[in-house]
């Protein structure tokens, strides 16, 4: 599967979706992006696209102002409004992808083992994942040094210079 590398896209400022992200979403059965996503896609989409991991342009600006996204944010919980808009409802870098889907393998939430992630530098990643048998989950547990790891790759991954 392609996924929309944060570090290319109009997400670049915006924060890395999490585990507990991902259970929220899960648990609260969401079929559509929350007035919260929509709200953080608002307030720190960028127009300018960065051009290399890390490279921000110097012409750099936000989508909509900070006070315009709050006002519709506002609206939106005030008026139960509830209406579909198109967001980009998680955020990813190929590292946290990996992190999340190690660790709900770990969990043993999902049946699959990623294969092979591929991460050209461009606006997506790509994304093999192989489905295996229950019965081998238990062989895919994340121990805390694993997890750690994982961890550190993540945080490495989005830090700016």
């Amino acid at each position: 599967m392609a996924i929309p590398s944060k570090n290319y896209t109009f997400d670049f400022f915006r924060g890395l979706t999490s585990t507990s992200d991902f259970f929220e979403s899960y648990f609260e059965n969401r079929t559509k992006p929350s007035p919260y996503s929509i709200y953080d896609l608002s307030s720190c989409g960028v127009k300018n696209i960065p051009y290399g991991p890390y490279k921000i342009p110097d012409e750099l600006d936000f989508r909509v102002s900070l006070e315009d996204s709050f006002l519709d944010l506002k609206r939106r919980i005030e008026e139960h409004d509830n209406k579909y808009i198109d967001t980009h409802v998680s955020v990813f870098t190929a590292d946290s992808f990996n992190l999340i889907i190690s660790e709900l393998i770990s969990l043993e939430i999902i049946s699959f083992k990623v294969k092979e992630i591929i991460d050209p530098g461009n606006f997506e990643f790509y994304v093999h994942l192989e489905k295996i048998d229950s019965s081998e989950l238990a062989h895919h547990k994340l121990n805390n040094h694993e997890r750690i790891n994982l961890y550190r790759k993540v945080y490495g991954s989005v830090k700016i210079d």
